[in-house]
């Protein structure tokens, strides 16, 4: 997730400042951290691979058992708004 965090700094400067944490769902295209910052999970995914959006925290693993995706997705989903709230000073609440 770090990497993608990096990722987004590099190629859109601000991007933390266009998440609503509020509506941050990882498993939902249009509500996930790229749906946020490109208005789709796919257009910000672009030429990028399963692999790298695994690897840059936009996703979990196509192998993740399928009872287990849910806990996957929400998981990741609190490590986002984790993440987020302190990049924004700690001034949210995490949900």
């Amino acid at each position: 997730m770090l990497a993608g965090m990096v990722w987004l700094d590099e190629t859109v400067p601000g991007w933390v400042e266009k998440i609503d944490t509020e509506k941050l769902m990882m498993s939902s295209g249009p509500n996930c951290i790229l749906g946020q910052v490109y208005g789709d999970y796919c257009t910000g995914l672009s030429m990028r691979t399963d692999t790298w959006a695994v690897r840059h925290g936009f996703d979990v693993p196509t192998s993740t058992r399928m009872g287990a995706f849910a806990e996957k997705y929400e998981a990741l989903t609190k490590l986002w708004r984790e993440k987020i709230r302190e990049r924004r000073g700690g001034d949210e609440a995490v949900q």
